[in-house]
């Protein structure tokens, strides 16, 4: 039997890692990155060379709402993707189709590398909200789950039942979608898995947010008050190893963590108050600050690092290269300085990208979007670039000058040198709103991008067209 490995970030690192329209826009002109702060100036500089050329685009259609969560790729370049799936309509993969159960539920596809047609299809959850946070590959020839679940949890295997209120959860599943074993993550109070990594060798770290009391395994964790962060690792058959937890009267919360070669996790997030994690303790400035930390194998403290200002700073995504420096990205308003200098956004949120070393010093650090952008996810290749998508809406510095979106939110995908330059960047999106949210890269370095979309939207040259409501849009780019 063939063994099936996936690939969502750097090839030979450790695996981890973050709005109906009429008028239909295609592929844009370069998007403009404003040149990056940090020790080599320019950061890659020069005029904009070819890549990112649509392969394929496809949507999964049908009645309701939908968006595409995550996507991760196998070794023989499919691709597995899960995506919320709500309001009682079913979602359509060619001659397949499912139909929800409940008020929300999680669908599981899985396409083919040449052309994005239909594998496989299938639904989880029960009559009770169950939500997917995070996709990513397992180290071996599965794929890790996380998210979150009201009254009863289902992968197709043993129902779970929650322990009151919104419960967090984390799976391993097969390369065909079958549950392999099922972490309830919860107690008292609300608590949700956020993100999920593994190495190579099958250790995983699960990351969160939590009120009340959380119960890990045997551990039980409480909170401070308001949310507080929870880390917990597990081994590669689920057995807990370790559960760690870090917060104040205020709310803080762990958005994504990754894994590096040496089985250290890197988890980011934000915080208001006062956040000790295993430090000096960090202090926000006054709105929500971004936290970044590093914990080694054992969940002990190795450097932890805070950025923001008296606005509102928020991390969602991580990953790490091959040479172990880790690339943060978030939203922030007003001013950001991440070591590089300030940042400044527009009247809107703006997107900030950071590459920090190993021990969390700055590299460089860039703004997409000043006038307005939000982050869906990045990651890595195995040449050190990093891939960013997300969405903007307006008139936003994203070209060589601006970039007007096309009526709502449009879609952004842009590939960053290792020094922060620009590879090359381009915008899909119609009068609806269209966004990113997930993003794989496969062992030849080409980029699978999904996400939500409303009406029709020409990717390259491939017009995909929605039903009523939100659909979800995958499509494969070239390196």
């Amino acid at each position: 039997m063939r063994v099936r490995r996936f690939y969502s970030a750097t090839a030979g690192a450790a695996l981890g890692v973050v709005m109906v329209g009429a008028a239909v826009l295609g592929c844009a002109p370069e998007l403009s990155l404003p040149t990056p702060v940090g020790a080599g100036g320019e950061g890659g500089g020069g005029a904009p060379r070819s890549g990112g050329e649509v392969q394929w685009a496809r949507a999964l259609g049908g009645d309701g709402e939908r968006a595409g969560t995550s996507v991760a790729v196998f070794d023989d370049r499919t691709a597995a993707l899960v995506g919320r799936l709500t309001k009682a309509e079913d979602v359509a993969l060619d001659d397949e189709s499912v139909t929800p159960i409940g008020e929300e539920n999680v669908f599981w596809a899985r396409l083919a590398a040449s052309d994005g047609s239909g594998l496989g299809l299938k639904r989880f959850g029960a009559f009770d909200p169950q939500t997917v946070n995070a996709l990513v590959p397992d180290g071996n020839e599965g794929l890790l789950v996380a998210g979150e679940f009201s009254g009863t949890l289902e992968f197709g295997g043993e129902p779970r039942t929650s322990a009151g209120g919104r419960d967090g959860y984390v799976a391993r599943l097969d390369a065909e979608g079958k549950e392999l074993w099922l972490q309830p993550l919860g107690g008292i109070g609300f608590q949700a898995a956020t993100s999920v990594a593994a190495t190579a060798a099958g250790l995983l770290v699960v990351a969160g947010r939590f009120s009340g009391a959380l119960h890990v395994g045997k551990d039980r964790l409480e909170s401070a008050g308001g949310s507080d962060v929870f880390l917990a690792s597990f081994n590669n058959d689920g057995v807990l190893l370790w559960s760690k937890r870090f917060g104040d009267g205020f709310d803080q919360q762990a958005r994504a963590v990754a894994m590096d070669a040496r089985n250290n996790a890197i988890v980011i997030g934000d915080f208001a108050g006062t956040l000790d994690l295993g430090g000096e303790p960090l202090e926000s400035a006054g709105d929500f600050d971004v936290f970044v930390a590093s914990f080694n194998a054992l969940g002990e403290h190795r450097w932890s690092k805070r950025f923001g200002d008296a606005g509102p700073q928020r991390a969602k995504a991580v990953a790490v290269d091959g040479a172990g420096n880790v690339i943060v990205g978030g939203e922030f308003g007003a001013t950001i300085d991440l070591g590089g200098g300030p940042r400044t956004a527009g009247e809107h949120q703006a997107v900030f990208v950071a590459k920090l070393d190993s021990t969390g010093e700055h590299i460089y650090s860039r703004v997409i979007g000043e006038d307005g952008a939000s982050l869906g996810q990045l990651l890595v290749d195995g040449a050190g670039d990093v891939v960013v998508a997300g969405g903007f809406r307006g008139d936003t510095t994203l070209a060589d000058g601006s970039v007007t979106s096309a009526g709502d939110d449009d879609v952004f995908v842009a590939k960053l040198d290792p020094e922060g330059g620009y590879r090359w960047s381009h915008r899909f999106g119609s009068a609806g709103a269209d966004r990113a949210t997930g993003v794989a890269i496969d062992r030849d370095r080409q980029v699978y991008v999904t996400g939500a979309f409303t009406g029709k939207v020409t990717f390259g040259e491939k017009r995909i067209e929605g039903g009523e409501g939100t659909d979800v849009f995958v499509t494969k780019l070239s390196p």
